[in-house]
């Protein structure tokens, strides 16, 4: 869903740079982006379990710059009305978590005091960072940290708060005060799992007609940061009118795949399962490339299908796609570790770039 909403979005926003703009197209593409806003409305009521036995990819970073890296999530989220103010330490000392979780714990932090402002008089909000050392006498009053040196970001809002009723259930999963269909009751239990997970901790302080701050805490890692060199951008015509099959049991996914690529200038034809795509091979027809999901119906799955069509044509190359994490049971009980993968959600210009990495790789090893 994630990869239907955003690629088709990143088309739109492609579309509107052009001199005419093919109105059908733009409106076949908003319709494909609400559908997934609508399925990621159900979806994200399942999302605790996944999150509680996800893997999380840690790596360094610096919260300070985890929150400029947000600022425009922050300001889309309270929009010009919430004042927003930032004390972050100059010397603050770095952690490692995995960002894309700690965005999405973030950003759940933030709807939370959002919604806690709604008809609030001079609407504020703070966002402090700070370095601090948990003793042995003192690791108790961090919900049982571990003596040691952590870093610390907080988010404070002047809303409604809360009573201590609520704020002893409020990480609980599935509790909410919201009416229906406002919240799920996943999002602070969300990012007090994501807390302890990176051995860290979460606490809320809370005063009704006051206000609320939550504070995560995480340990120090002494590890300098690494910059990698932001990945330069694809031509829209790299294809050289290679053929490419897409396999995927999701006509809206197959068709946002087909969209990209034939911008990129390749030739694409769809299939929506394994069977299909052996008979296009068996037909005659030939391809540079087969692009298949990795999980699909119907007894024969991505890598089952790929390994086939390489047993037929040795020289054909294979990009699988899917949106299980690597560590996922999915993915490593059906293998594939000879093809390359390309993680969904990902943004047209990612898709085209590992695309061409391997039809100019050998056999499909970039």
């Amino acid at each position: 869903m994630l990869q239907v909403m955003g690629g088709y979005i990143d088309l739109i926003g492609s579309a509107a740079e052009k001199p005419t703009i093919d109105v059908q197209r733009v409106q076949r593409s908003v319709h494909h982006a609400k559908s997934a806003v609508e399925r990621a409305s159900t979806l994200t009521k399942q999302l605790l379990a996944f999150a509680r036995k996800q893997k999380l990819q840690g790596r360094v970073l610096n919260l300070n710059g985890l929150v400029s890296s947000t600022e425009p999530l922050i300001e889309r989220t309270f929009g010009p009305h919430v004042t927003i103010e930032t004390d972050l330490d100059p010397a603050l000392k770095n952690c490692r978590i995995d960002p894309t979780q700690a965005e999405v714990a973030l950003l759940n932090i933030f709807i939370n005091a959002r919604d806690a402002l709604i008809g609030r008089p001079d609407p504020k909000i703070s966002i402090e960072t700070r370095n601090l050392v948990v003793d042995e006498l003192a690791n108790m009053s961090y919900d049982g940290l571990l003596p040691g040196r952590y870093v610390s970001i907080a988010i404070t809002d002047n809303g409604i708060g809360m009573p201590s009723s609520i704020r002893d259930r409020v990480m609980d999963p599935f509790f909410t005060t919201k009416e229906e269909g406002k919240g799920s009751g996943l999002g602070l239990s969300m990012v007090y799992g994501f807390a302890k997970q990176s051995g860290g901790a979460a606490r809320i302080y809370t005063e009704e007609g006051v206000g609320t701050t939550l504070r995560l805490y995480f340990p120090v890692d002494e590890a300098m940061l690494t910059h990698a060199e932001p990945p330069k951008a694809v031509d829209r015509r790299i294809g050289s009118c290679e053929r490419i099959l897409i396999v995927e049991d999701r006509p809206d996914v197959a068709e946002l795949a087909k969209m990209v690529l034939d911008d990129y200038g390749y030739i694409c034809e769809i299939v929506l399962n394994a069977r299909e795509a052996l008979k296009k091979f068996e037909s005659g027809s030939r391809y540079d490339l087969l692009f298949t999901d990795l999980i699909m119906p119907g007894g024969m799955n991505g890598v089952m299908l790929a390994r086939e069509v390489r047993r037929r044509y040795p020289k054909i190359k294979v990009l699988l796609t899917t949106g299980y994490a690597e560590s996922s049971i999915e993915r490593t009980d059906i293998g594939g570790s000879e093809f390359d993968v390309v993680s969904k959600p990902c943004m047209p210009q990612d898709l085209a770039r590992k695309v061409r990495q391997v039809l100019d790789g050998p056999n499909g090893i970039a």
